[in-house]
């Protein structure tokens, strides 16, 4: 999540679709190839460039990926590292003739994890008098492959061209060590008591068809340029997971069967002004997710579907060389909740080349997603008003100079999703769910950049990130059970900060050194802690090596989730337990790279 606790209220966009997932509201990014991706695109908030919708309140990240090039090129790459991992990437780009492009990436990803063949005990049938204990083992393996397959013929009008695109995501990941937990978390030796899950497994299939069609309108001035474009565009998205092993009693949000259908068709305009740009855009996107009956958010429910229709208007103009507006309105309406009209406004001044002063504000809105609705279907979607400034200053003329970025937001959420308290606990039900309360998001980003030399640089960022509930329902977090009037929700650290060190020589040597820190109250739910990562490369001609590190200092490394041994969460009744999650151990990776 870019802002606040819900990674539902962020989008995720790949070349302009959403791909956030119905059943969850998020967007599994781990298995990404970024060699598949040219620029990454990222807006906080309800910033009014976004363009798609105002189905957002964190923000929009949108990816990339690679395009045709004119001259043919191509990329290999092979990795090894710590817990058995190993990948290897084939990348092509080109022109076959004069209007016929091409970009083709396939990318295979294969690791142990921290954990493998992990001998433990557990109680297969905890029911049983008296319990007996069985012997298994854990293990933690991902096997994941990515491909990406773009065609693209112009029309030898301008810009105009027909682009097909294929891309597909499998991957096989082992949950039993995942899921399973030591009974004593004082006790983590081979063969100690676990509460184990042996056989649970994560397998997903996620292709995508996509058609777009780009055509110049409008006579071309002396650059050959057209002032308008007219884009549409299809995509059909198919998402499909199945979680052998994975009980229903296990009440996991993201783990049970479920198979995820979009499609999403838009009509996009942009025209050219003398001192500005518009851009038209309507979008429909309908949405079917199938749940096997009995599924913890769907009892006897098997499908629900939900038809989204979308209009935005956004208009960018320079009054002056020193003043810039951007202007935006959404027009939503959803079969299953109703409609939201949201404005959006903001304005960057620039006095001097080396000032940058922006404000923004604007309205926004998060829709119920399908499985929310399968448990109560008088849902309505939550709402967002949010205000943002910035400052932006570089210290001097000299190309050495610093610069400082600082933004601060206060983002005001109205009738958030909040679950109540199951009456069921046992029938494996999280509870119901209602639009309750209102939330305040509220926060301080603070950047610096320093260039040392022609050679290296320093990079800082700090941010503050506070958001808490106004008042308190009688309601709950699945991830962070506790929900407290005007206190932090549990797992978002209202303190960050990164630090990094990067530098190059004239011998094609390299190196880049960074640190995380996050405050208590952290997604561990461990003390405040740094991470420490690091890389060295060397460049000869085509070929490119490279050793990283990651977790240099083997920071909470315990391979498991330790059950109750985390920092306890203040509540009015005392404190609260919550688990100790671990993150992987030192790893070093070695990867090879030729550039064609």
């Amino acid at each position: 999540s870019l802002r606040g606790p819900d990674p539902s209220e962020t989008l995720i966009d790949i070349d302009g679709h959403v791909v956030n997932n119905a059943n969850t509201g998020d967007f599994d990014l781990e298995l990404l190839d970024p060699a598949q991706f040219s620029a990454v695109q990222v807006v906080y908030g309800v910033g009014p460039s976004s363009l798609d919708g105002a189905n957002t309140q964190g923000g929009t990240i949108n990816f990339h990926t690679i395009d045709p090039t004119p001259q043919d090129q191509g990329l290999l790459r092979f990795s090894l590292g710590t817990f058995n991992t190993s990948g290897y990437t084939l990348q092509a780009t080109g022109t076959t003739d004069s209007r016929l492009g091409y970009a083709i990436s396939f990318h295979r990803y294969s690791t142990n994890g921290a954990v493998s063949g992990y001998s433990a005990l557990y109680e297969p049938n905890p029911e049983a008098s008296p319990p007996t204990n069985a012997s298994t083992t854990l293990g933690s393996t991902i096997d994941a492959t990515s491909s990406l397959l773009k065609l693209r013929y112009s029309l030898g009008i301008g810009d105009g061209f027909v682009e097909a695109t294929y891309r597909n995501t499998t991957a096989y990941r082992d949950l039993s060590a995942p899921l399973s937990f030591p009974t004593d978390p004082n006790n983590l030796g081979p063969s100690s008591l676990f509460t184990a899950y042996p056989g649970a497994a994560d397998l997903t299939n996620s292709p995508a068809y996509g058609l777009d069609v780009q055509l110049p309108i409008g006579d071309a001035g002396p650059a050959g340029i057209a002032p308008g474009t007219l884009i549409v565009r299809h995509l059909t998205n198919v998402t499909d997971q199945t979680v052998p092993g994975v009980p229903v009693t296990l009440a996991n949000p993201y783990l049970f069967d479920n198979r995820d259908v979009v499609s999403d068709d838009s009509v996009q305009y942009n025209r050219d002004l003398s001192n500005g740009t518009w851009t038209l855009l309507t979008d429909i996107r309908h949405e079917e997710l199938t749940l096997p009956p009995g599924a913890p958010f769907s009892p006897g429910i098997v499908s629900t579907q939900q038809t989204q229709r979308s209009f935005a208007g956004l208009y960018q103009w320079d009054s002056t060389p020193h003043l810039h507006y951007t202007a935006a309105a959404y027009v939503s309406r959803y079969d299953t909740f109703g409609s939201s009209i949201d404005p959006r406004l903001a304005l960057v001044w620039t006095p001097n080349a080396d000032n940058v002063i922006r404000a923004s504000f604007g309205t926004g809105f998060r829709a119920p997603l399908m499985t929310e609705r399968a448990i109560n279907p008088t849902l309505t979607a939550e709402h967002t008003s949010e205000f943002e400034v910035g400052f932006e200053h570089r210290f001097g003329d000299d190309e050495l100079a610093p610069r400082v970025e600082l933004d601060a937001y206060s983002t005001a959420l109205r009738d958030p999703i909040f679950f109540v308290p199951s009456s069921n606990p046992g029938g494996g039900q999280f509870g119901f769910i209602e639009n309750l309360a209102n939330v305040r998001y509220q926060g301080v980003e603070l950047r610096a950049d320093k260039q040392l030399s022609r050679y290296s640089a320093l990079h800082a960022e700090y941010g503050i990130d506070i958001a808490y509930p106004l008042n308190d329902p009688a309601a709950f977090d699945p991830s962070a059970p506790n929900v407290v009037s005007g206190q932090q929700f549990q797992g978002i650290p209202p303190h960050k900060g990164l630090l990094s060190f990067d530098g190059h020589g004239s011998t094609g040597f390299g190196y880049d050194i960074g640190a995380g820190y996050e405050s208590a109250n952290n997604e561990l739910n461990r003390p405040s802690y740094w991470l420490f990562n690091g890389s060295v490369y060397k460049q000869i001609q085509h070929t490119t090596l490279t050793l990283g590190v990651q977790n240099l200092t083997n920071q909470f490394a315990d391979r498991f989730t330790l059950f109750g041994a985390g920092v306890a969460y203040p509540t009015p009744t005392g404190p609260s337990p919550t688990n100790a999650y671990s993150l992987p151990g030192r790893a070093l990776t070695f990867t090879v790279t030729q550039h064609l």
